[in-house]
């Protein structure tokens, strides 16, 4: 009995001296090997990542080859010319000397807008003044996928060379964030292309909505602005000449009315989209001091200057949003914000100002989607469409007749009849059926032409109201 729990004793032993062995041979092996396991894991991840990306541009490139070469390019001459612009940047000025570094960078901001509007009339000859600059931003979101790949790519095949953890941390680390960017700017090239408000739009759609029915007259570079009575005041509102993608020059307008004014403005209010925070909701309205602009520089240095000059006050309206719903299609939060910040703007008017005082409103941001002249359906007293830009559907109407997908009988009616959810509607069901590619030829051409049919009895119906009216 004593023999067999001592060869037991001996056998549990044994077992264990063998478990700790393996124990710690395992853990020497990981000391000189875990590092490079989870280099290889983290390496793998970016691989998916870097896939994503690439299919992210390759979608984003085709649309907007195939987009282009609707407007006198065929699909080839557009690829090559797209080859040329493709790595396309700008090189900073220097600021070891500070003194007239926004004079320059403001040169080298014009150049580029100039070499890009010009290679735009180049790869589109015979496009519309707002569909050329529409383009023009979906190509940036292109280059802006491109050199986020090629980024990626760069740290991917660095530390996949030198297996230095560093280099493929940093990128590991920031992958949601940067596939989060990435399908932000791939979504806004389907807002450009269609030519609709994105979340940057909000204060030209404050503007727009402020003006009401004034005439609005050019003021600088791609900005419009129109006179009208508030509170007993003269407000005078300016936002970028829509509907096409167009920032405009916001700073040299406010410069040149205020100094045309000799300095006599009471108060500058400026609306903008602001970057919310997270846990911040969506679409908040907050106030502040200053110039509220998304500007690299040099068009808030002349408000600040001019507002400076004149001991005129610059106050702010931010719209919060978050900054990659700034450049994709405007969400219905923040389209529903516009009411409040009008009241926002009458309550400051009329807290700081006195009646007969001259003040400046501006709106700042992407006009794109956003026209000059707004038109309120006189015929119903809901608001099922709340306020229309005319301009943006006038547009859409002429890009569908020159398409062929209406005829210019049809192009006619539209063009003389309220703008109407339902007729905006059944359009872009039309553009939208256009596209697909998973229909066959006869079926489509079937489903488009009752379509139309639909879109001409609409028409007729909306034309025969306003006539008996």
């Amino acid at each position: 009995m004593s023999q067999e729990l001592v060869l037991k004793l001996m056998q549990t032993g044994q077992s264990d001296w063998l478990s700790w062995i393996l124990f710690l041979v395992v853990i020497t092996v990981m000391q000189f090997y875990a590092s490079k396991l989870q280099a290889q894991l983290w390496i793998n991840e970016i691989r998916k990542a870097l896939s994503k990306l690439e299919e992210y541009m390759n979608d984003a490139t085709t649309k907007f080859v195939k987009e282009a070469s609707k407007y006198g390019r065929s699909e080839e001459e557009v690829k090559s010319l797209f080859q040329r612009i493709k790595g396309f940047f700008i090189i900073e000025p220097v600021t070891l000397d500070p003194f007239g570094a926004v004079k320059r960078l403001e040169h080298l901001i014009e150049n580029s807008r100039n070499h890009l509007n010009s290679f735009m009339k180049e790869i589109a000859p015979n496009a519309d003044e707002w569909k050329r600059s529409n383009l023009r931003d979906q190509l940036a979101g292109v280059l802006a996928l491109d050199m986020i790949y090629r980024i990626v790519r760069h740290y991917f095949i660095l530390g996949r060379k030198t297996q230095n953890l560093i280099y493929i941390a940093q990128i590991q680390m920031l992958l949601p964030e940067i596939l989060r960017a990435a399908k932000a700017y791939w979504k806004a090239g389907e807002a450009f292309r269609k030519g609709i408000p994105i979340g940057d739009s909000i204060g030209p759609m404050v503007a727009l909505k402020l003006m009401n029915n004034a005439n609005p007259e050019e003021v600088a570079e791609e900005i419009v602005g129109a006179e009208v009575e508030l509170k007993g005041r003269r407000v005078y509102v300016i936002k970028a000449k829509g509907p096409g993608s167009e920032v405009g020059r916001p700073g040299v307008a406010i410069e040149r009315i205020v100094e045309g004014r000799n300095g006599d403005v009471s108060l500058i209010v400026m609306i903008d989209a602001a970057a919310k925070l997270e846990g911040e909701p969506t679409a908040e309205v907050v106030e502040g001091i200053g110039a509220a602009i998304g500007d690299p520089g040099p068009e808030k240095y002349r408000i600040e200057e001019v507002a400076t000059k004149y001991n005129i006050p610059l106050y702010a309206i931010a719209i919060k949003e978050d900054p990659l719903d700034a450049i994709t299609v405007m969400r219905e939060e923040i389209a529903k914000s516009v009411d409040e910040v009008l009241k926002r703007i009458e309550l400051a008017i009329e807290s700081k100002t006195l009646p007969g005082d001259f003040v400046l409103v501006a709106g700042i941001g992407n006009t794109a989607g956003v026209g000059n002249i707004l038109e309120r359906d006189s015929a119903k007293s809901a608001e099922p469409l709340t306020d229309t830009v005319v301009d943006g559907w006038r547009s859409k109407v002429m890009e569908a007749a020159r398409e062929g997908l209406i005829d210019n009988k049809l192009r006619d009616a539209l063009l003389s009849t309220h703008v109407d959810e339902e007729a905006k509607n059944i359009l872009d069901l039309i553009i939208e059926i256009r596209e697909k590619t998973d229909i066959s030829g006869g079926t489509k051409e079937k489903l488009l032409e009752e379509l139309r049919e639909r879109l001409r009895e609409y028409s007729h119906k909306i034309s025969k109201g306003v006539s008996n009216a």
